[in-house]
């Protein structure tokens, strides 16, 4: 065996010789194929061809980012988003410092990190994330609409109630529920649109964990519905060992009135698709004006 004292200078490792973590990046992808026609003809793309050519060239981008060492962070690139940005800002659609400037100001959900997975699987990953980001652009509108400040209302902020009433719904939800990971969804008929939204949350037996950004799109969608005097449903499925249970509650005024055991499956199954080991039951109770 060589003695570790006789090795070469040479192959002592130094502070300098150590490899430095890369910087954090962050790329905008399009999701899918019908998202990169709607940019082609946004801002014509010569340079990819076609949508094959441009996932190649996307996937062997985000494995070179990659193994530079630093952080890959990825987002959705939303094509009616872009040009909805460009139109307001009076910007060219087809230049690259609007497409820099959109991919800056997009704030409604954080991006992903991104770990080497397959490019479908995250594609497919930030497709929901696009999705969830034109029902969060949505409901804000909606939620601007109807709580709009008139000339009488200087003192009171609408769109604030809206929101305290519609957290403090979400609040008594999650102390209801019993402790593990549940997937809560709201859905609300806006005109000739449905604004729905699914996310998770783990209850422990000291705090709420792994609840993600979209609780946020939850309030908002809550308080529009809470602002319109609009309907919306809510349900909460929560997994057991080998099945699971699903609540639901309607949305009255201000509060949310527990559904019956037959309404949670009517209004759950047509969300979802029905199984035998669901069992559906009726929402617990909730008070008239949850405090914050």
């Amino acid at each position: 065996m060589a003695n570790r004292k006789n090795r070469s200078p040479r192959h002592r490792r130094t502070p300098s010789a150590v490899r430095q973590p890369g910087p954090e990046v962050t790329v905008a992808l399009l999701c899918n194929e019908d998202d990169f026609e709607a940019m082609h003809q946004a801002c014509p793309m010569p340079e990819f061809g076609d949508y094959a050519k441009y996932r190649e060239r996307s996937r062997l981008l985000l494995r070179a980012l990659r193994r530079h060492g630093g952080h890959v962070w990825v987002r959705p690139f939303d094509p009616e988003g872009y040009r909805t940005f460009c139109a307001l800002e009076s910007l060219p659609a087809d230049h690259v410092q609007s497409r820099a400037q959109y991919s800056a100001s997009l704030r409604l959900l954080p991006p992903q990190l991104y770990g080497g997975e397959p490019l479908d699987v995250l594609l497919r990953a930030l497709g929901r994330q696009r999705d969830d980001e034109r029902t969060a652009a949505a409901a804000l509108e909606l939620l601007g609409l109807a709580t709009e400040p008139g000339p009488a209302s200087k003192l009171n902020d609408p769109a604030q109630e809206a929101i305290a009433v519609a957290t403090a719904i979400l609040l008594a939800l999650v102390r209801g529920v019993g402790l593990g990971v549940h997937r809560l969804a709201c859905v609300m008929d806006a005109g000739p649109e449905q604004l729905s939204i699914q996310t998770e949350f783990e209850k422990s037996p000291h705090q709420v964990l792994s609840y993600g950004p979209q609780l946020d799109i939850f309030t908002t969608i809550l308080a529009a519905a809470y602002a319109l005097g609009e309907s919306a449903a809510v349900t909460i499925r929560t997994q057991d060992d080998n099945s699971e249970t699903v609540r639901g509650w309607q949305m009255n005024g201000d509060h949310l009135e527990p559904l019956s055991a037959l309404e949670v499956r009517s209004a759950y199954s047509a969300h979802a698709p029905d199984s035998p080991t669901t069992h559906y039951e009726p929402g617990f109770p909730l008070p008239n004006r949850p405090p914050p």
